[in-house]
């Protein structure tokens, strides 16, 4: 039987990528590696979407409150909107600094909107949920260039508990947002690791622009750190180490330290900026978000000091 013949163009096009060894016997990774294509982007996009909306934002004020922190942070915005007083968090009328005031300041904004109810306290915990699923089902389909492993991904996302209820998206506290914000730093930060890995020279790098992208992720950083403590640098420790294991990475130390310092710089302002602005309240800000929130925590443990593995099981 006659078979056409396939142009070159074509047979490029509809074969699969091919990664050749390098010299030394690595696998490269080639960019140009063909993608699926716009449609399958387009449905993957409105499935992943449409599960994250039930998962994350469907009936999500129907459970009542109840004790806990996330009782306490809406009282903190009720009051900001009470009070008109955004920069000086209060429960009942005293300093509140068990937790920095970047998530609350956008519900105070969605409440102002949307009026009070459990459903507009809760709902940016909701929008983050869905943000954390997109991120993570797109960063695993273009790291790993599989489908498949994009949406078991996103099924053993969705299928934490702790991650749902125990703190998280569909309760009105900070973790989804700081989740959320970290995930997104991960994501640009791991793309600006593959740029520099795939630089050729000095020039190279340079046209990456590795200060503005730094600039951009260490403000992201901040913006975790200013919703709920310093566990936002988690980013860093986790790009940090993948860039370690990458050889085409550690060559480029030198270039890269003035920009790590940047980005490390700007995540710490805005929770140092927060804490000044206090005024009279600025040494108890102080030994709050930092003395007790960092040290206490790793010392004392708080929600694991009879399981160790606390998280670990969650």
């Amino acid at each position: 039987m006659a078979v056409n013949p396939l142009r070159k163009d074509d047979a490029q096009q509809n074969s699969p990528a091919v990664e050749a060894p390098a010299p030394d016997g690595s696998i490269s990774r080639d960019p140009s590696a063909p993608r699926y294509s716009r449609r399958t982007k387009i449905l993957d996009l409105s499935l992943v979407l449409l599960v994250g909306i039930f998962m994350c934002v469907y009936r999500i004020g129907d459970h009542s409150f109840g004790a806990g922190d996330q009782t306490t942070h809406s009282k903190v915005v009720q009051e900001m909107l009470a009070s008109g007083n955004l920069l000086n968090p209060t429960v009942n009328g005293r300093p509140y600094y068990n937790k920095p005031p970047f998530k609350m300041w956008v519900v105070a904004g969605v409440v102002s909107v949307l009026g009070e109810s459990n459903f507009s306290y809760r709902l940016v915990d909701g929008i983050c949920g869905v943000a954390i699923g997109l991120t993570v089902f797109f960063f695993t389909a273009t790291v790993l260039r599989s489908r498949l492993a994009a949406y078991l991904a996103l099924l053993t996302l969705y299928g934490c508990n702790l991650l749902f209820f125990g703190h998280g998206i569909r309760n009105a506290t900070q973790d989804a947002m700081m989740v959320a914000l970290t995930t997104a730093a991960i994501t640009l930060g791991y793309h600006v690791i593959e740029r520099v890995r795939a630089a050729q020279s000095a020039a190279t790098l340079t046209e990456i622009g590795l200060y503005r992208w730094s600039a951009g992720i260490g403000a992201i950083v901040g913006l975790a750190i200013l919703t709920k403590n310093v566990a936002g640098l988690m980013a860093f420790i986790v790009l940090g180490l993948y860039a370690l294991t990458q050889r085409d990475v550690v060559r480029h130390i030198r270039s890269l330290i003035g920009p790590a310092l940047l980005a490390l710089v700007l995540s710490l302002a805005p929770l140092g900026l927060y804490i000044l602005a206090q005024g009279p309240f600025r040494r108890v800000a102080w030994q709050m978000l930092t003395i007790s929130e960092v040290y206490k925590r790793a010392t004392k443990g708080y929600h694991f000091v009879n399981r160790p593995w606390y998280y670990i099981e969650g």
